[in-house]
């Protein structure tokens, strides 16, 4: 596996290119989103994806990559503990568990069997 930081085009964070094992992220990304973005492509890597053409199929991709990089960066205990100290607020869990909130929530929706929000 191979990771390396160049500008991607359309404001992406970053891509999994399976056919050489590479993962590029966008550099100077702040570090709660650089560190949930490498965790989303490797979840991309994990399941070795390939970019997908029909929009089922890559909202699938998505959302497994989502899950993955969530339950690889979240643990049940850390989460558990601060929501008892700071409360359900999705934001200040996502600042303390130091992931993007986008995070909190899916790895919610498989944990603790939430409806999911809007993501």
């Amino acid at each position: 596996m191979r990771v390396v930081e160049r500008p991607l085009a359309g404001g992406r964070r970053g891509k999994y290119l399976h056919h050489d094992r590479t993962i590029i992220l966008r550099p100077g990304m702040a570090r709660f989103r650089g560190r949930s973005t490498f965790a989303h492509e490797l979840g991309h890597a994990h399941y070795g994806h390939e970019p997908a053409h029909d929009q089922a199929l890559h909202a699938r991709q998505e959302r497994l990559a989502d899950e993955w990089a969530a339950k690889t960066l979240i643990n049940p205990v850390d989460y558990a503990l601060a929501e008892v100290m700071y409360g359900p607020h999705v934001g200040v869990l996502a600042n303390h568990l130091e992931v993007t909130p986008k995070l909190v929530r899916v790895w919610r929706s498989l944990v603790l069997h939430d409806v999911p929000e809007a993501i």
